[in-house]
């Protein structure tokens, strides 16, 4: 193995268990979270989903109730939350109580 692919990959784990974003991590290795993404994938480390904070599930239930389409919650988070989905979105609301509207209902409201 080149120096190049060398790196401590106890410390790569110790860092992911703790619970280090990927950015952190990569700037500790001096690579990208990318990087560090594609390093966990490799290494058969769980994946990791978005971690939408309190004030964020609050916002998206009170604008998917004032008629906001879950593309629409998606674009508009992906400022904060470059990665998350739509299954992120609806996990939200159902932790909020909130009933999914059918895809049609959507584009009516």
């Amino acid at each position: 193995m080149s120096l190049r692919h060398q790196f401590d990959e106890q410390r790569f784990r110790a860092l992911w268990d703790y619970g280090c974003g990927v950015v952190e991590i990569g700037s500790l290795f001096n690579k990208s979270k990318s990087w560090a993404t594609l390093t966990a994938q490799r290494l058969g480390l769980p994946r990791r989903g978005t971690r939408l904070t309190l004030a964020d599930r609050n916002e998206i239930a009170a604008a998917y109730r004032a008629g906001a389409s879950m593309r629409v919650l998606r674009d508009a988070m992906r400022g904060r939350h470059p990665t998350i989905e739509r299954e992120t979105i609806a996990r939200a609301l159902r932790l909020r109580g909130v009933k999914i509207r059918k895809r049609r209902e959507a584009r009516k409201a």
